[in-house]
């Protein structure tokens, strides 16, 4: 076999690019290494290239046959997956279809006007009460208190923003859409949550009771504040009392935007301080047996109570266990309230 053969029959079956003659590229050796071996092969084996070339253009044949049909395939596949994504339901419409069985209260709530609840699950604290007997000696009583429903609380006082989307003015003394609405009674709250509860066609806002008021505050502890034991001297907790709330050492004598403290491990702000707050009971002694459920008093009088202190208060007031008393139509300007609901 000739180089012009043996070249012929390499370039058809090798697919390589022309060979470039040395004599006209100024003495280059441009030939592939391929050429200058073909140059000592034998015939046979060329021919056993040959053959192989055969067989290796039969095999990409197959293999543009297989790709073609796997590429129809795989339209089928992407339709089949467009029909998937678009047409099924997505994942978070079936998470969001009811199941057998009880479902689990999310642990956060926002409704029409923004306001924002936690969940406070079921719990009990401590109550601790100094009382004298005939001979006028101080005498220890603790009673166990237990809420035993889960229940949902405003993470914050309600702003003059939320009362003035619901009632169309603003009473506060102390001006600020973010501040907390102050100047209002009891009876102004009850009015609030009536509206409130209208524009969310439900029945279900109300104001805390004086005991789960007293579960947020106390936020799983027996302590009279939820983030230090019992102070030795109230003086000492006034440093540590001030990043959780406002109240006589530095509130200027006024109102703050709500929200502005460190809120305690439920994620409720100004549960201490910036304004007292109204909770749903009447005004009277607190029960002393040694366990008390789901308490509420009944109000017999105009008396409320309020609970937790306010911009004007010394740190000894801004504790879980103080209580105030106020006629029910009585609004001031350290006074406030925050919105609570059932959970079940």
């Amino acid at each position: 076999m000739t180089d012009e053969e043996a070249d012929a029959l390499d370039k058809y079956y090798t697919k390589d690019p022309p060979r470039v003659d040395p004599r006209k590229n100024g003495g280059f050796a441009a030939k592939s290494f391929r050429m200058v071996a073909l140059d000592n092969l034998s015939e046979d084996y060329l021919l056993i290239r040959a053959i192989t070339g055969q067989i290796l253009e039969h095999v990409n044949m197959l293999k543009t046959m297989i790709w073609k049909r796997f590429m129809k395939k795989s339209l089928l596949l992407r339709l089949a997956l467009f029909a998937m994504c678009y047409l099924l339901p997505s994942e978070s419409v079936l998470a969001a279809q009811p199941e057998d069985g009880p479902q689990q209260d999310p642990q956060t709530y926002t409704n029409s006007i923004g306001m924002e609840f936690v969940r406070i699950p079921a719990g009990s604290f401590t109550r601790t009460f100094i009382t004298k007997n005939e001979a006028n000696e101080e005498q220890t009583r603790h009673s166990r208190v237990i809420i035993s429903k889960p229940f949902y609380i405003g993470i914050h006082q309600v702003t003059q923003a939320q009362w003035a989307m619901v009632m169309g003015q603003n009473p506060s003394y102390f001006k600020g859409p973010t501040h907390p609405v102050d100047s209002v009674s009891w009876d102004d709250a009850q009015e609030f949550i009536t509206r409130l509860n209208t524009r969310e066609e439900s029945k279900r806002c109300r104001l805390p009771t004086e005991a789960e008021w007293e579960l947020a505050a106390r936020c799983g502890t027996d302590t009279l504040l939820f983030f230090m034991p019992n102070p030795s001297a109230w003086e000492r907790a006034a440093d540590d009392l001030a990043a959780y709330a406002w109240f006589r050492n530095n509130s200027d004598d006024k109102t703050h935007p709500v929200k502005h403290k460190k809120p305690n491990s439920y994620g409720v702000y100004d549960i201490y301080g910036n304004l007292w707050e109204w909770v749903q009971d009447g005004y009277e002694e607190l029960p002393t047996a040694p366990e008390i459920k789901d308490y509420c008093a009944l109000a017999e009088d105009s008396l409320r109570v309020l609970r937790g202190g306010c911009w004007m208060c010394t740190p000894e007031v801004i504790q879980a266990g103080n209580r105030r008393n106020a006629s029910a139509d009585k609004g001031d300007n350290h006074m406030g309230f925050r919105v609570a609901f059932s959970a079940e």
